[in-house]
């Protein structure tokens, strides 16, 4: 091999490294899905030792025009151009409610009998009143919720996000979590370039000595 061809092979080199890191800069831009519609990749649920219901959502990042053009129209009211991340969840009472009467009224004949419960606490607050035609009951379920979003990145794959949530209250269970991460265009650097270019020369120059 003639030193021509040596340095033919360092500048092949060379380019071959500017192609891979520009390769990999547009593969990092797909998003890791077929549809924009589902953006989540996957979902996982547990229950702590406290009885505390822990979510952990993956999702492809998306963007705005991902939405605009989707059919999600829940993920459509969340977000806007200024949305970088966004989470809505539905939830549900987890437990059948059982209560303990507070007062019991009855009349002599039993014509008339009427239990009464009321109650407030850390969770819920409500009252329940039941007579022999109907019952009618009022509460409300306080829920501490807490979220924490969290970046990915993936060799040579689109970068991910994570969103775990947290709910303290231990009667209620998320039935539905609907989200959206926002895809930052990457930062592009000439130093790669550089760093490419500058290999060859000095691949070159071994080779030639």
């Amino acid at each position: 091999m003639n030193t021509i061809h040596k340095i033919y092979l360092s500048v092949i080199a060379s380019l071959t490294i500017i192609a891979v890191y520009w390769h990999y800069e547009s593969v990092r831009e797909l998003v890791a899905v077929e549809v924009a519609d589902s953006l989540l990749i996957s979902k996982d649920k547990k229950i702590d030792e406290l009885g505390r219901e822990i979510v952990k959502l993956t999702l492809a990042k998306g963007t705005i025009e991902d939405v605009i053009h989707g059919k999600d129209s829940i993920i459509k009211k969340l977000v806007n151009k200024n949305t970088i991340a966004a989470v809505k969840i539905r939830m549900v009472t987890r437990d059948s409610l059982v209560f303990i009467p507070d007062t019991v009224i009855a009349s002599a004949n039993c014509d008339t009998f009427e239990v009464r419960k009321s109650w407030c606490d850390e969770w819920s607050e409500g009252r329940i009143i039941a007579r022999k035609d109907s019952i009618y009951a009022r509460f409300t379920v306080f829920n501490d919720l807490s979220l924490q979003v969290e970046n990915k990145r993936r060799w040579f794959r689109p970068d991910i996000a994570e969103i775990h949530i947290i709910n303290s209250n231990i009667y209620t269970r998320t039935i539905d979590e609907r989200a959206f991460v926002q895809k930052l265009p990457p930062k592009r650097s000439g130093w790669y370039v550089f760093g490419g270019i500058c290999a060859g020369f000095l691949a070159a120059s071994l080779i030639v000595q």
